[in-house]
C-alpha cells in the first residue's frame, strides 16, 4: 500500500470516529483496515507520520479529537496482534528483542541485570509501555499537537525533552521492586531515574512521527539510559536525566576541550533492549 493509499484509509477510519463511541475492535476486521494493520507492522513510522500529516491539514478546533482517534487506533492495533497476559513476562509469553523498532503497547523495558523468565532477577520494577494509560495519554496528546504544528524536528523534540524535564523534578514514592508499572505512571507519580524518563521521551518521539531509540549503557561509569534520535536529517544523543541534547559531533567536541571532566555514554546493551509480547498470528 502506497502513501497515499495510507492517508485514505487513516481519513476514513478517523472519519468514521466518534468521540462518544470510541473505534470498537470489531471495526478492525474490514478489508480496508486489514490492509492498514499489514502497512502498519511494516512502517509503523510512516503510518503515525501520515496520520500527523493529514490531522496537520484540519482547523485547530478539530485536531485533539482526530489525535485522540489516531492514538486510540495504534492501541488497537498493538493490542489485537498480541497476547494479553497480567502476569510478571515469562518465555511462553515474551520475547527478546532489540533494534530500532518501535515502541508497542505492552513493551517491557528490563533493568540492565534482569533476564527474561528469571524472576529473582527483577530487583526494580519492570516499566511497561501502557498507550491506553491516561498518564500516558497526557505525553502522547502533546507529542501529536507537536507533530500538528509547523515546528521542525529538532523544535518539536526540544520542547518534549524540556516537557520530560520538567514533570520529573520531584520525589515522590519509589516504585516496588519485582512489580510492572507503566511508563507514564511513574513518570507522573513515583519517583523516576534515567530508563524511566528516556523511555518516556522516545514514545512521546515516536508518536511525533521522528525516529528514536531507547539507548542502555554507561555514563562514565555508571549504568544510564538516554535516546538516539534522528531530527532534521541529523543524529542526535538526547538524555534528560543529565539535560545532554546534541548531536555526537558536538558531544565529542566538548570532550576534546574538557577531557575527562566530560564523561562519555558508551552503549553497551544495545538500541530497544525490550521485552516484546509474543504474536498471536
Amino acid at each position: 500500500m502506497n502513501a497515499e493509499q495510507v492517508q485514505i484509509v487513516s481519513a476514513h477510519v478517523f472519519r468514521n470516529y466518534k468521540p462518544e463511541n470510541p473505534l470498537p475492535a470489531h471495526r478492525l476486521a474490514s478489508e480496508e483496515i486489514k490492509r492498514y494493520l499489514l502497512e502498519y507492522w511494516t512502517k509503523p513510522h510512516d503510518i503515525v507520520r501520515s496520520q500527523n500529516k493529514f490531522i496537520r491539514k484540519l482547523p485547530e478546533h478539530n485536531r485533539l479529537e482526530f489525535i485522540n482517534a489516531a492514538l486510540d487506533l495504534v492501541f488497537q492495533i498493538e493490542k489485537q496482534a498480541h497476547i494479553e497476559t497480567k502476569n510478571l513476562p515469562s518465555l511462553e509469553t515474551h520475547q527478546e528483542t532489540r533494534g530500532k523498532d518501535y515502541l508497542l503497547h505492552g513493551d517491557i523495558l528490563p533493568g540492565t541485570r534482569f533476564k527474561l523468565g528469571q524472576r529473582d532477577t527483577y530487583e526494580r520494577e519492570l516499566l511497561e509501555v501502557k498507550k491506553d494509560s491516561k498518564n500516558t495519554r497526557q505525553f502522547t496528546e502533546q507529542a501529536r499537537e507537536l507533530a500538528a504544528s509547523d515546528k521542525t524536528e529538532q523544535e518539536i523534540a526540544r520542547e518534549l525533552f524540556d516537557s520530560v524535564g520538567k514533570r520529573t523534578r520531584q520525589k515522590r514514592q519509589q516504585p516496588t521492586p519485582g512489580t510492572i508499572e507503566g511508563i507514564g505512571t511513574i513518570m507522573l507519580t513515583k519517583e523516576n531515574v534515567c530508563r524511566h524518563k528516556a523511555a518516556q521521551l522516545v514514545l512521546c518521539l515516536q508518536e511525533a512521527g521522528i525516529k528514536a531509540g531507547y539507548v542502555r549503557g554507561t555514563f562514565g561509569v555508571s549504568p544510564h539510559a538516554w535516546v538516539d534520535a534522528q531530527l532534521d536529517g541529523k543524529s542526535f544523543l538526547i538524555d534528560p536525566e543529565m539535560g545532554v541534547f546534541n548531536t555526537p559531533q558536538e558531544i565529542e567536541t566538548n570532550v576534546a576541550k574538557l577531557g575527562m571532566q566530560f564523561p562519555r555514554h558508551v552503549a553497551e546493551k544495545g538500541i530497544n533492549v525490550i521485552w516484546r509480547r509474543k504474536r498471536k498470528y
